[in-house]
């Protein structure tokens, strides 16, 4: 290698740190290394802990085809990370394969003879094995044999680079897990009966399901205003404002809180939905929204699914057959005096059986008892 080795490492932290965060970004930084070594070939293999390839970034002569037959059988015949390890090198220190790999034997393995040598020939290779949190990293630079073999300058060059490329590896795999866990959220609230959004602390919209996207469409208990989520006709904005700034200011201090609800006001008590507000913990707020406060604000109409029934109330809880109408009632988003006026007891009784219901369930508020059914709802599911 010529020049000065330490600038042409500098000069490529740019492009490394940038390939998760550009369109074809590894390619772009993996084509620039292949040009400073001199290789055929640059690629970078992610394995788990059993030697097993998860991912593979590469640039140069390597086709799809080539890619697809290593990652289904030829990186469990690769003789380059047994051997690495063999010699008990540190992780992240770089070797040419002539000093870790006998080149007659090599010569002789499946690897080399049906991978390698009929595409280019490539014989000799430059690089390291990784050490990452979920396994390893198996770092290569092949060249054809024509080309010779690679110098102590490549070498060094490669062991400026590693702890950056490790790092951006490191980085890779977060990213990779938080888009996995975000996209299998999102998934389970498409399947979910009820409205269900997440919003930052002031309201900002991350995501909505289909049923709430029909709620913020309709207007009636849901809004959006400059993507922001605020009451619609039939919600009082100032309850719907103070229960999102308790949820947030919950998530951002990480602590355990039961969820916040309210009624909607429509006519008919029997269209009221409650509106729950869940503070989200910050390992769900660093999927969705880069570590910021979040909420999960549910709409539940109490139709879907129904609420559950009086029998499954006493079975859970203990509570008597007009405790769990009470309860059945609030989660319909009915008032205790309407419930009391529909079971044709007085308000003071109604509040006595609301009472009862609170110490079975280990309540201590509506909202709270309201959060409850809602979960018993979601179980209820098929």
């Amino acid at each position: 290698m010529r020049g000065d080795i330490r600038e042409k490492a500098l000069e490529l932290l740019e492009p490394l740190y940038q390939a998760e965060f550009v369109d074809d970004g590894w390619a772009v930084f993996l084509r620039k290394l292949m040009g400073v070594m001199e290789s055929d070939v640059a690629v970078v293999v992610s394995l788990d802990v059993q030697g097993r390839p998860l991912d593979l970034n590469s640039a140069g002569i390597l086709t799809e085809t080539l890619v697809a037959d290593y990652q289904a059988h030829f990186a469990a015949v690769d003789p380059w990370p047994e051997a690495f390890l063999a010699t008990q090198r540190p992780f992240g220190k770089n070797v040419c394969s002539q000093e870790l790999l006998d080149p007659r034997e090599f010569e002789q393995t499946e690897y080399y003879n049906d991978f390698w040598r009929p595409n280019h020939d490539l014989f000799h290779t430059c690089g390291t094995l990784m050490l990452l949190d979920h396994g390893f990293a198996n770092v290569g630079f092949p060249r054809c044999r024509d080309r010779g073999s690679f110098d102590r300058s490549d070498i060094t060059f490669l062991d400026i680079l590693s702890p950056h490329i490790g790092a951006a590896l490191g980085l890779h795999h977060r990213l990779e897990c938080n888009h996995q866990i975000g996209a299998g959220a999102e998934a389970a609230l498409e399947q979910m009966e009820d409205a269900m959004l997440i919003v930052e602390a002031h309201g900002r919209l991350i995501h909505a399901n289909g049923v709430a996207e029909a709620e913020l469409a309709s207007g009636a208990r849901l809004s959006i205003r400059d993507g922001i989520l605020v009451a619609g006709r039939q919600t009082d904005q100032a309850a719907f404002d103070r229960a999102l700034h308790a949820a947030a200011v919950v998530s951002e201090m990480a602590t355990e809180c039961a969820p916040l609800a309210l009624a909607t006001r429509e006519a008919e008590s029997w269209q009221r939905a409650s509106i729950s507000f869940y503070p989200l913990p910050r390992r769900a707020c660093d999927s969705v929204a880069s570590g910021r406060p979040c909420v999960l604000v549910v709409v539940c109409t109490g139709r879907s699914s129904g609420t559950p029934s009086a029998s499954l109330l006493h079975e859970l809880y203990g509570l008597t057959a007009m405790e769990a109408r009470v309860v059945q009632g609030l989660s319909l988003g009915k008032s205790v005096e309407e419930i009391a006026v529909e079971s044709r007891i007085g308000i003071g009784t109604a509040r006595t059986h609301l009472k009862h219901a609170f110490l079975k369930t280990g309540t201590q508020r509506q909202s709270q008892l309201v959060a409850l059914l809602n979960r018993i709802r979601a179980r209820m599911r098929p």
